[in-house]
């Protein structure tokens, strides 16, 4: 069954302009990266489709068969538009969801190594910097202990994939090795400070220097460290270093 050559004529131009109003819709109008470029790619989709099928000669049901003309150079654009379209749209959808402020979870990726967390997102977790760490130390009776992660538990649910990736990174080039920065740990065996070397550390499956509170659970840390003076709060893709 053939299409007849004016619907055909309709049915592309319609599938051009809708493709150029998507296109500028993600440019100009939408907010968010994912949004943007899913909205992009089925913009490119539509456009690229509409001019590969205008410059064809056939088209039907029965057998998907698409012959160029003498068009070609137009038929090859809209292929390569259609094409980036569809490649834009696979990767967007099969990407990682990311936190609402920017950067990738690690949890997403190892699930295991989020096992036993106690829900908690990194914007409402202490962090404790410099000399705010060593006057809450000072404060509490804390040892000095090298332990395996695997005998660890994180109290966050989520943590930055991209800046674990490069301590990993550092590690294994010898440039600096994040299992020796001591990470600040509770008496029941929780992360209290120092998420992104502690996962750093168990992906490299290495011990890991701590600072363990003795006589603080893992909640009980959380609230004296919440209000403890000069504590900070970073969302997931924020950090002081």
């Amino acid at each position: 069954m053939q299409f007849d050559i004016i619907l055909i004529m309709k049915i592309n131009k319609f599938f051009q302009i809708s493709g150029l109003a998507l296109i500028c819709m993600a440019s100009f109008f939408l907010q968010g990266p994912k949004v943007q470029d899913l909205v992009f790619g089925a913009g490119l989709i539509g456009m690229g489709g509409g001019i590969l099928a205008e410059n064809t000669k056939e088209i039907s049901f029965d057998r998907i068969k698409l012959i160029p003309d003498k068009n070609w150079l137009k038929g090859a654009m809209g292929m390569l538009v259609l094409c980036t379209g569809i490649s834009i749209l696979a990767t967007r959808i099969m990407q990682p969801e990311t936190n609402e402020t920017g950067g990738t979870n690690y949890c997403d990726f190892f699930p295991e190594q989020c096992v036993g967390n106690l829900d908690i997102p990194r914007s409402e977790m202490p962090q404790l910097e410099g000399e705010v760490k060593e006057n809450f130390l000072m404060s509490n009776l804390y040892t000095c202990e090298y332990i395996s992660p695997t005998n660890l538990a994180p109290i966050q649910n989520e943590a930055n994939y991209e800046k674990i990736l490069g301590m990993i990174d550092s590690a294994l080039k010898g440039i600096w090795d994040p299992c020796l920065n001591p990470i600040l740990t509770t008496k029941d065996d929780h992360v209290l400070d120092g998420h992104h070397r502690f996962f750093a550390c168990s992906y490299l499956n290495q011990t890991i220097s701590t600072f363990k509170l003795q006589f603080l659970s893992a909640w009980e840390a959380i609230a004296k460290a919440n209000i403890f003076p000069g504590v900070e709060h970073h969302a997931l893709n924020e950090f002081n270093n």
